[in-house]
């Protein structure tokens, strides 16, 4: 589906391709080490319109203490709603649980969520850590 479009594209020479690389999303969180914030995110677009992205996440599951081997995960999406790599549930609807900024909260950020008045407040790192 996506790599069809951009074969076809590229051959007929009539795409324009753009490819958008973030190496260290949450470098505010690195800088501390608070690694688990971190993410790699790409993402692409053909003539102007996004069709895919990817949030590498080179720290997941990498706790001090964790015996496993395998660390790292990644979470990518296409244009249409296909996606891998992420188990989405719906959370249930009298649980209202928002994913804000750690590090760059001012007053109107604060007063928001005052007013959105969810049950429980996430305070991450990062844009792609928010997923």
């Amino acid at each position: 589906m996506i790599t069809e479009t951009i074969i076809i594209n590229c051959k007929n020479n009539k795409a324009k391709i753009v490819v958008w690389v973030d190496p260290l999303d949450g470098t505010n969180e690195f800088t501390k080490g608070l690694v688990e914030h971190v993410t790699v995110l790409i993402g692409l677009a053909v003539n102007g319109e996004a069709v895919g992205g990817v949030i590498h996440q080179p720290y997941c599951n990498s706790e001090k203490d964790n015996k496993s081997s395998h660390t790292g995960r990644s979470i990518w999406g296409t244009r249409g709603g296909n996606i891998g790599g992420l188990k989405v549930e719906v959370p249930p609807s009298d649980n209202l649980v928002l994913a804000t900024t750690r590090s760059h909260s001012n007053e109107l950020v604060e007063t928001t969520i005052k007013a959105i008045g969810a049950s429980q407040v996430l305070r991450v790192g990062g844009a792609g850590h928010k997923c």
